[in-house]
């Protein structure tokens, strides 16, 4: 596992992409990770790393993996949320 040196890291066994901005992750998402459970790694303002664990559907869409009360859609405002 390569360590994190940019804002989001989208981890899937070894098969890691590392971006700047939230529209590259989900980009990226759609493009190399459909029909694939992922982590995205995001790197607070203070240095922490916080994951947000997704499936992403065959349609390109991002889902929470874990959702409480129902699958739940994962969006930039999520991941802004998270990487506060």
């Amino acid at each position: 596992m390569a360590k994190q040196t940019k804002a989001f890291c989208i981890r899937n066994f070894g098969n890691d992409r590392q971006h700047d901005t939230i529209d590259e992750v989900i980009q990226s998402c759609r493009e190399y990770y459909r029909g694939t459970p992922i982590a995205i790694h995001c790197r607070t303002k203070t240095g922490l790393i916080r994951p947000v664990f997704v499936d992403v559907a065959e349609t390109g869409e991002l889902y929470e993996s874990y959702p409480k009360g129902g699958p739940r859609r994962v969006t930039k405002e999520t991941l802004e949320a998270v990487s506060q």
